[in-house]
């Protein structure tokens, strides 16, 4: 965890997965480092469900936008990650002491001049804002249990005074970032969250996103995605960008030009859930730029990237594979759970840095499950049966390709449904094969399984692909602009002559100027070889933790 691997990528990956993509930098155009490229962050920079995605506790995507960014970058240049899904801030703690630990260990006299970090959702406890509020995946569910999340996260937002606070202490963390760094150009960019939904429709009013049976029409279980609903999540989430803007800010005034928020919100316009005309939840729009539980990937560029297929593929077919292996699907105990969940790790001072978020999602469907007779103990016990008979017979008729249309997109048969309480198309699953060792008389059909593979479903409110390249990635390109652009100007207007370096649009002198922390130069691929977006294809590199 945290120390980069350098894996050999095919040409055909890097031309499907950036060449052609729906947004591209401008033509040439490279990272603004010249000493290096570290990312660090939550599951929104760690990609999770992206291609393939690690099996440890961090959950790490094969294309969240640290990996994305590294195309953009010269194969000679240093990049490495210690991205990891659930981590709080406490976990960022954890991250930066591992790569000053790094640093210390190998003597390194120079580190990177260009920093990303994406954290805090954790911290607000937003996988329980979205559940309370959209998906009622765990049981019991109040009516104002979305609103209590939501004032929860709001009150920790608003205790600045508070020295153990976070605000305090996400401005202590970013701050020992930069004084660790033994590089006076450092620079730190700061993402925040783009806000899921298009609130100015009443297009999604009767549908839900219910997490055991999702409902395009009549909304008959769960919360229904409401045009006050929606707005009422997308302010939320504008206010924690706020937070984070605000702890920039302050950040600058202490450090000048160090500090970088970028917003990716008007990136992902018209790519949210419940754009006008979509009848959610729509697991085939590739437009859409977040997964939902199940759903696949949308490749960069919107159309399936051949090496994202097949690891996508691979992903589901192991965890499918995992799981009838072992006869049975097996939660944990759900009064012991919670108590016990497996940690990403502890930081220096022995603090939780967080938690493998698909243990704790596989603690809140024991909860759902001990329920009798709801959806989530019928579709268990679905799946079971499922497993028994394919185990058993040797007919495992699975087919992993249709993941997608046999979890949050299983309503398409909402018209053959019945109300026997004991039909698999009660529980919003597609009818399947009658086993007639089934005692209970369900239509089980290997979607139920598909309810329990980890991955598929954690992934959940994150960025697909898309989103990571043309969302976050557009995003921070577009802040590394802005800065060229205003250093731009501050040059011109001290009559000091402004070059591009190699026809990156970056300027190969800025640190003679003495205009700090506004520009670095940049580096381009080696002449005499044919690059895509910045990247050298036949010597591409990625990295990951």
């Amino acid at each position: 965890m945290g120390i980069p691997s350098i894996l050999p990528l095919a040409v055909l990956t890097i031309v499907t997965l950036v060449h052609g993509a729906s947004w591209q930098p401008a033509s040439g155009w490279s990272l603004p480092s010249r000493d290096g490229y570290v990312a660090f962050g939550d599951s929104f920079a760690a990609g999770i469900g992206t291609g393939a995605t690690s099996w440890d506790g961090c959950r790490v995507g094969e294309y969240g936008y640290p990996t994305l960014l590294s195309y953009l970058a010269p194969n000679s240049l240093k990049k490495q990650s210690w991205v990891c899904s659930g981590d709080t801030i406490t976990g960022l703690n954890r991250q930066v002491g591992e790569w000053i630990q790094k640093n210390d260990k190998e003597r390194v006299k120079k580190t990177e001049d260009l920093v990303t970090v994406t954290i805090g959702g954790n911290d607000l406890e937003f996988s329980n804002l979205v559940d309370s509020c959209v998906l009622w995946a765990s049981p019991f569910h109040a009516v104002d249990d979305c609103q209590r999340a939501m004032d929860s996260a709001r009150r920790t937002m608003k205790d600045i005074g508070n020295p153990q606070g976070l605000h305090h202490k996400i401005y202590d963390e970013f701050d020992r970032i930069v004084r660790a760094s033994r590089n006076d150009k450092v620079h730190v960019y700061v993402t925040g969250y783009p806000t899921f939904f298009n609130a100015g429709n009443s297009d999604c009013n009767k549908a839900t996103f219910y997490y055991w049976r999702p409902d395009r029409n009549s909304g008959a279980y769960g919360p229904k995605l409401t045009t006050q609903l929606r707005t009422e999540l997308n302010r939320f989430t504008v206010e924690v960008n706020s937070f984070l803007r605000n702890i920039v800010t302050t950040l600058n005034r202490a450090r000048p030009g160090r500090f970088t928020f970028v917003d990716p919100e008007p990136a992902f316009e018209g790519h949210r859930f419940c754009e006008p005309g979509v009848k959610e939840p729509d697991a085939n729009r590739a437009a859409t730029w977040f997964f939902l539980s199940g759903w696949e990937d949308v490749a960069v560029g919107g159309t399936p990237a051949v090496e994202a297929a097949i690891h996508h593929e691979e992903q589901v077919r192991a965890e499918h594979e995992a799981i009838m292996s072992k006869g049975r699907i097996e939660l944990p105990h759900p009064e012991m759970c919670l108590e016990k969940l497996p940690e990403t790790d502890r930081n220096a001072a022995g603090e939780k840095g967080g938690v493998d978020i698909a243990a704790k999602w596989n603690c809140t469907l024991s909860h759902a499950v001990n329920v009798p007779n709801s959806h989530a103990s019928r579709t268990l016990n679905a799946a079971n049966h499922e497993i028994a008979a394919a185990n058993g017979k040797g007919k495992n008729k699975s087919n992993t390709k249709g993941e997608a249309k046999g979890n949050h997109d299983r309503n398409h048969n909402s018209n053959a449904s019945n109300s026997n309480a004991g039909n698999g198309n009660d529980m919003g699953i597609p009818k399947g094969n009658t086993d007639e060792t089934d005692p209970d008389n369900l239509q089980v059909n290997i979607s139920s399984i598909a309810f329990f593979y980890p991955t598929s479903q954690i992934k959940t409110f994150h960025p697909r692909a898309e989103g990571q390249w043309s969302g976050y990635v557009r995003a921070i390109w577009e802040a590394m602009e802005g800065r060229r652009k205003a250093g731009a100007a501050i040059l011109e207007g001290r009559g000091v002559a402004v070059g591009a370096a190699n026809g990156t649009g970056m300027f190969s002198e800025v640190n003679e100027t003495g205009v700090e922390g506004v520009v670095e130069g940049g580096v381009s691929a080696e002449d005499g070889e044919q690059s895509v977006g910045g990247v050298t294809p036949s010597r591409a590199e990625r990295f990951r933790a």
